[in-house]
């Protein structure tokens, strides 16, 4: 799926290590987090740095802010 749209959109890429830099081992923790649990309990979950958890769920509403962007402006 992504190596298509990936060769679509004349990007190159070496599709195993973006599969790899993905974090599944905190998604658990990153969805707790967007349903309203404390900081402390997805702490709890995830086996990170509290910086590293930190990073992960700013990145993902920076990404979040640029979808809304462009899905109001296409």
């Amino acid at each position: 799926m992504f190596s298509g749209v990936f060769k679509e959109a004349k990007i190159d890429i070496d599709l195993e290590s973006f599969v790899h830099s993905f974090r599944p081992d905190i998604m658990e923790a990153v969805y707790a987090w967007a349903k309203g649990s404390k900081f402390y309990e997805i702490m709890e979950i995830a086996c990170v740095f509290e910086g590293s958890m930190i990073r992960a769920i700013r990145r993902m509403e920076e990404v979040l802010q640029q979808l809304i962007v462009v899905a109001k402006n296409p």
